[in-house]
């Protein structure tokens, strides 16, 4: 929306758009996601904007929802209106009318994000915080900087892993491991002793490992990207990239929907923005967007909470770090710790990089844009839940 648009204006442009029955063909959200406004709603007048509050007058077929309904089409508009990622925005809660009539939902007409906020996976903060130690056994530490032994399998040496992720609730963990074709998933839980299954993916090596909020690791393998469901066999998932072009990073957010990934060329990387289509099986990727305009050669990428992420590239005076919104607008730069940087990884209130050191790796933290880093642990291959 134009960002000299006013209050009222953006918030019945946003309206306007849920009744539309979803993205429209040709968006990248593009059957990815679905409106909560049943078909042939209509907007009864421009959006009323009363302070903090908005107030939003449906018609049509909304007339006709049923109580379940009525909370969908309410959790929608309060999570558009209130929700800005990317600016200030003086609306905190939503009245929705039906035919000029206000709904009382959950006992009140006024509708706050916080109680929709569980509908909307976020990305874990505070979060524990995992590793390959310099003898090679995965490790985690907490917040507080105590550092425990991985249990099982785990807690022994694995340099034969390449990445490590760790699910959203931290209850497991997956490796890339090398096979003479394809490469090796070892998938444990993190709750017992439980050694590790594997799994061979055939075709080209691995680079890159994911978690969503659903349990599904997400692999990225050249041309082609996997996912592994609990209980399922491996599906392979084409990334619908040019010919030559592959990916070597692909993250998911929290969310399960969007994606952001690194692929490489002849001409050289760019990080791109994709989403997934699940109403089959399997799920679809939709064909990714630019986003990261003006970063030169990306390695590596995480989100840094929902709607931002953070991004590792090289040049010729080192690595650096940078910010990257996902509404198009340029990145900003994250003053980064001198030395070579191996690998990053983000959550929503922190950044981790691994640097390699005459003594071995170490891994450094920062709890934001122009926070100092300190040294957490001596190790590598850092990882947050997701």
């Amino acid at each position: 929306m134009p960002q000299q648009a006013t209050e009222t204006a953006l918030a019945t442009n946003l309206v306007r758009a849920l009744s539309l029955g979803g993205p429209p063909s040709g968006s990248w959200l593009f059957r990815s996601v679905q409106t909560g406004f049943p078909r042939h709603t209509t907007l009864l007048g421009p959006v009323r904007v009363d302070g903090t509050l908005a107030t939003v007058d449906l018609g049509g077929a909304a007339a006709h929802a049923g109580r379940n309904a009525v909370r969908r089409i309410a959790a929608q508009l309060v999570w558009t209106l209130t929700n800005q990622p990317y600016g200030p925005s003086q609306l905190q809660s939503v009245m929705l009318e039906i035919n000029g009539s206000p709904q009382m939902i959950r006992g009140a007409t006024d509708q706050l994000r916080r109680g929709y906020s569980w509908l909307v996976p976020a990305q874990p903060t505070r979060s524990d915080l995992y590793f390959a130690g310099s003898d090679g056994a995965l490790r985690r530490a907490d917040p507080q900087g105590h550092t425990w032994l991985l249990p099982g399998a785990a807690s022994r040496s694995r340099d034969g892993l390449s990445a490590i992720a760790v699910s959203p609730g931290g209850t497991m963990l997956a490796g890339i491991g090398h096979a003479a074709r394809g490469c090796v998933i070892d998938i444990a839980p993190l709750s017992n002793k439980t050694a590790f299954t594997r799994h061979l993916l055939k075709g080209s090596r691995c680079e890159s490992l994911s978690w969503d909020s659903d349990g599904e690791l997400w692999v990225a393998a050249g041309r082609v990207v996997w996912m592994l469901s609990p209980g399922a066999s491996p599906e392979r998932l084409n990334t619908r990239l040019p010919g030559g072009d592959r990916a070597s990073v692909f993250r998911v957010a929290a969310d399960g929907v969007r994606a952001v990934m690194i692929v490489r060329s002849r001409s050289g990387s760019q990080l791109l923005l994709t989403s997934i289509l699940r109403s089959g099986s399997p799920p679809i990727l939709e064909p990714p967007v630019l986003v990261g305009t003006g970063i030169t050669d990306p390695v590596s990428v995480s989100w840094y909470g929902p709607d931002h992420v953070v991004v590792l590239s090289g040049s010729g005076s080192g690595p650096q770090l940078t910010d990257v919104p996902l509404n198009g607008e340029p990145g900003t730069a994250i003053a980064a710790p001198s030395g070579s940087i191996t690998s990053m990884t983000a959550r929503g209130d922190a950044i981790t990089v691994a640097t390699r050191g005459r003594k071995g790796g170490f891994l450094l933290t920062s709890a934001g844009f122009g926070q100092p880093w300190r040294l957490e642990a001596r190790g590598s291959m850092p990882a947050y839940p997701g």
